[in-house]
Parts: structure tokens; C-alpha cells; sequence
């Protein structure tokens, strides 16, 4: 099954969008690849971020690199690291649960996120390509936490940042 969504040109940005959405046949599995085409002639810095919003998880996991941009190997974004209940590091694996109290962000140079619940396991991959400029200093997946007691949990995948012309087409795969 493929869906494609094509969104109308933003005046603002001089950008069409393109989504295409495609589930497996034979394996529980969902493909999205977003299409930015640069349609005006201003010279843009680009980047395609892909969202998913998910209930509250038992917990997010992600691998941390070897070698990392950030002196922690991730790049707290909110202010203040998430308590020690909900939030651990073992043996460069991330471990994150959803705070109740107070939101929290925090930035990953990973090309894979894995959330989880009492039943299910959902591993989300996008890319992360060497040598290519990302967001924030290097980040590649943003986890945010929402406080309350209906909160969420968000994964951002980011795309590598381009500058892009007329005709130019920016391409992230999730």
C-alpha cells in the first residue's frame, strides 16, 4: 500500500513537499520518504525533519556514538536532564521514560530510536550520513518528553542541512 501526499508551494519558503508514505506487504513495517523541491530562485538552508508522535512509552532507547559532538554524547535541549528515574546511560545506550512533572528535549547524534511498551516495539531508522552539516551542532533525532498525566513522547528524525537552489530537491527516507 502507498500513499503519496503532495503539499502546495509555500510562498514563504519557495517549497513544494512531497510525502510518501508506503507499508510492506509481507512484514509490519511503514517506509516515509519526504521530498522538499526548491521552487523559487532565493537560496535556501534545508533540511527535511520527520515527526511521530507517540503515547507514553515504557521506555526510548538509542545508542549513543563512540565519538560525539557533545561532551555528554547528547545534547541536553531543554534546559535540565530528565531525573535519574527516568533517565539513564548504560554502556552508551540511552535510556529515557517520560517525566511527569516536566517536559524535556534532548538532542542525538543517531540514525535509530527505539521505543517501547508493554507490547510493542517500534524502531524508528532514518540515516544519519557522515560528513554532512546537521542542526544544532550535529543533531539527527530530538526526543521530547510532554509533562502531565496524558502526556506524549516525540521523535524527531532530521535530515542533514543543504543549501538548495531552484530545482533543487532535499530528500530524507524514515
Amino acid at each position: 500500500w502507498v500513499v503519496t501526499l503532495v503539499y502546495p508551494n509555500d510562498p514563504d519558503f519557495g517549497v513544494k513537499a512531497t510525502r510518501r508514505i508506503e507499508l510492506a506487504a509481507d512484514a509490519p513495517s511503514m517506509e516515509i520518504l519526504t521530498l522538499y523541491e526548491k521552487t523559487d530562485r532565493n537560496t535556501l538552508d534545508l533540511g527535511v525533519w520527520i515527526l511521530t508522535q507517540l503515547k507514553e512509552p515504557l521506555a526510548l532507547h538509542a545508542r549513543l556514538p563512540i565519538q560525539s559532538n557533545f561532551p555528554q554524547s547528547f545534547q541536553p535541549m531543554s534546559g535540565r536532564l530528565p531525573p535519574s528515574q527516568v533517565f539513564a546511560i548504560r554502556d552508551r545506550l540511552l535510556s529515557l521514560g517520560r517525566d511527569p512533572m516536566n517536559p524535556h528535549r534532548i538532542g542525538l547524534e543517531v540514525g535509530s530510536v527505539l521505543w517501547m511498551d508493554d507490547t510493542t516495539v517500534l524502531k524508528i531508522d532514518s540515516p544519519r550520513l557522515p560528513y554532512r552539516n546537521y542542526p544544532d551542532n550535529g543533531v539527527s533525532a530530538i526526543v521530547s518528553t510532554e509533562a502531565g498525566p496524558e502526556g506524549f513522547v516525540q521523535v524527531d528524525m532530521l535530515g542533514p542541512v543543504k543549501q538548495v537552489r531552484k530545482g533543487d530537491v532535499v530528500r530524507q527516507r524514515s
